[in-house]
């Protein structure tokens, strides 16, 4: 919410206008997947409809949807597996991988369980596994 209401003022939107697309987008970023597309379309559209009176409006629109979009870059790649890590006691970069992973296995739907998934097979591992070296290194923090 505040990464996209700051690079929404500093594209020239008003601070009123930028908060609320920034609480929008930060709702909706929930949703996996869908839910930053439909911010940016609300964006788009808000944002062109109350400031941006000028003809053409193809260049508001495109800083608008850059700024989404870079906010939804770092999110993804630096944001998200963070919270990931600390929320089930990995490091970012292994959480990383079982999502590039489950992801070119099972798409979509196998990067929504990705992380529950590999919880359970951790918890599975270190109940069952435990003597292997490998297993002790990966569930030792758990």
């Amino acid at each position: 919410m505040i990464l996209i209401t700051i690079g929404l003022m500093l594209v020239g939107l008003p601070f009123s206008t930028a908060l609320v697309l920034g609480f929008i987008s930060g709702v909706l970023n929930v949703i996996p997947y869908i839910g930053p597309i439909v911010s940016m379309l609300i964006g788009c559209v808000i944002g062109i409809a109350t400031t941006f009176n000028t003809l053409p409006l193809i260049i508001p629109l495109l800083k608008i949807s850059a700024v989404y979009l870079i906010v939804n870059l770092i999110d993804n790649a630096f944001f998200q597996p963070y919270i990931y890590s600390n929320s089930i006691k990995a490091h970012p970069l292994e959480i990383f991988f079982v999502i590039l992973i489950a992801g070119s296995l099972a798409g979509i739907l196998g990067m929504i369980v990705a992380i529950p998934a590999y919880m359970v097979i951790r918890v599975f591992a270190k109940e069952f596994f435990n003597r292997f070296k490998v297993v002790q290194k990966l569930t030792g923090k758990m």
